[in-house]
């Protein structure tokens, strides 16, 4: 808190690193344990704790972290927002849909569309029932990528740094919470087996350094904006 009564979360580059270095480093160690109880070894004597290692179950240690770093992102584009100038109502908009993933990753609210529609055997979703989530948050996402064109272009032409680690970020999230997630959908039919555990695996390791590295680009972002506004 300055002078003049403001809150600002204040950090270092050096100090953003550290905190992604941090997180991959963690979400390395909880991959890794998930590998080990699963398909290393999954009939050791500890395996009571297999199920808190559980990357695709509701109720785990990496749920609760990947609610915690969606969580993050939102609180720091929120905070950001304040001087944020053409980006603001951008940022606004952004740090909401983050609280609102984090809540979808604690609450399970996609995995609870997923299993209606299994349960309600809807006709054409047969085998294909993550579909029942999919689209609309797909289609949502694509609208709001589409209405927020001008302010895209301007964040790539004025913080292109940042811009391409949220990208990045991004497109690691997307890919491992919608393309490998279909996959694991598919193996699961055919087996429960190593295939279909490392497909898991690499599909949650996707997400959570995708949130890392977006996390890492808003931090990026805010010390740019916050020099720009004190300058």
């Amino acid at each position: 808190m300055n002078s003049a009564g403001d809150f600002r979360f204040s950090y270092s580059v050096a100090g953003a690193k550290l905190l992604l270095r941090i997180l991959l480093g963690f979400e390395f160690l909880l991959v890794a344990g998930y590998i080990l109880t699963h398909i290393l070894a999954p009939d050791l004597t500890w395996r009571p704790i297999q199920r808190f290692l559980d990357v695709d179950r509701e109720v785990s240690i990496p749920t609760w972290f990947s609610s915690i770093q969606l969580f993050a992102v939102g609180g720091v584009l929120l905070t950001q927002a304040k001087w944020a100038k053409q980006l603001k109502f951008s940022l606004v908009i952004l740090g909401l849909g983050f609280l609102f993933l984090s809540m979808d990753e604690a609450a399970a609210i996609h995995d609870s569309m997923f299993r209606y529609a299994k349960n309600m055997k809807l006709e054409g979703l047969e085998g294909r029932e993550f579909l029942a989530w999919m689209v609309p948050y797909v289609f949502i996402g694509l609208v709001a990528l589409l209405l927020a064109y001008r302010p895209v272009l301007f964040a790539w032409c004025n913080f292109r740094r940042e811009f391409v680690w949220v990208a990045l970020g991004g497109a690691l999230f997307v890919g491992g919470g919608i393309g490998i997630e279909i996959l694991t959908h598919h193996l699961y039919r055919m087996a429960v087996d190593a295939r279909f555990f490392l497909a898991v695996a690499a599909e949650e390791s996707l997400e959570m350094a995708g949130v890392s590295f977006m996390l890492y680009g808003f931090m990026l972002l805010g010390i740019r904006m916050q020099a720009q506004t004190s300058g």
